[in-house]
């Protein structure tokens, strides 16, 4: 395994947050996907929701600490959905995260990674302590049809 598919694989499972280093480096084989994959496509939500909980920096100026706030919120929301999309099943007995351990699917990683980032925010509360909790979400649709594309291909 050369160095920049490991750097990038490490950095693609930091971020997931759910697998650690072991796995990362660890060789797998390709996954069974069953025929009927569409089923359990098609089984996935159109839409999933997440929220973070961002504290503010005490180190930073008073005036830029509730916008920290945020932005330390919207960081979990992003690990969150993160989350929420590796719990996605593709198969009887497979899910997206199993698609997403294989070292040969970079492209599939970075087309999720891109789906995760385009969430969106529909609601901020700021708590009394200076806490916000932010509730996000996303749209997953595209990132179906996009899997489905990637699965069709890897059958033939």
């Amino acid at each position: 395994m050369d160095t920049k598919k490991l750097i990038i694989k490490i950095n693609i499972c930091i971020c997931v947050g759910l697998l650690n280093l072991n796995s990362c480096i660890k060789e797998k084989t390709p996954i069974e996907v069953d025929h009927d994959f569409n089923y359990y496509l098609n089984s996935w939500p159109d839409t999933i929701y997440a929220e973070g909980i961002g504290s503010p920096n005490p180190d930073l100026p008073t005036t830029a600490q509730r916008s920290s706030a945020i932005e330390n919120a919207k960081l979990k929301i992003l690990e969150n959905l993160k989350i929420e999309i590796l719990k996605l099943p593709i198969s009887e007995t497979e899910s997206m995260s199993d698609l997403l351990s294989i070292e040969e699917n970079i492209l599939i990683k970075s087309r999720v990674d891109g789906f995760a980032r385009g969430f969106s925010v529909y609601d901020t509360t700021f708590l009394n302590d200076g806490t916000v909790k932010v509730k996000g979400m996303l749209q997953i649709n595209d990132l179906r049809e996009e899997v489905r594309k990637f699965l069709i291909k890897s059958k033939t």
